[in-house]
């Protein structure tokens, strides 16, 4: 793996937790209506090139599971840039999970640090 592409990993897994087990504690969110999923990426295509990659999305998965997501739709995740008032020293911007659910079309986030959108519902 390419010096850039290991700090970029890095800087995903720190925004992700320092280790899977991590992920049970991220902050859940709500919202409904996500219509356009372009900038979402699919985290098993992501994660699952990493030694740690499915772990990191086994927990996601049971989490949100445990929020209330109803175990259908592709877990994604998300990059929200550090000009958006969150993230690691506000240099790299945070990496969250998201999915949204097929049925009825919620979006479900995980996120390690509390996201600062009012228009988020706040599940745990």
């Amino acid at each position: 793996m390419a010096s850039s592409n290991k700090e970029r990993f890095g800087n995903m897994l720190e925004s992700l937790g320092g280790t899977p087990e991590e992920v049970r504690d991220f902050i859940v969110y709500s919202y409904h209506f996500i219509d356009d999923g372009l900038f979402f990426l699919n985290a098993r295509e992501v994660l699952g090139r990493y030694p740690e990659g499915y772990a990191y999305i086994r927990e996601a998965e049971k989490l949100l599971k445990n929020s209330g997501w109803e175990d259908d739709g592709e877990l994604e995740l998300l990059w929200i840039p550090p000009f958006i008032g969150v993230g690691v020293e506000d240099t790299y911007g945070i990496v969250c999970f998201h999915v949204k659910q097929s049925n009825n079309g919620t979006s479900w986030f995980a996120s390690k640090i509390a996201l600062p959108f009012k228009s988020l519902e706040r599940c745990s």
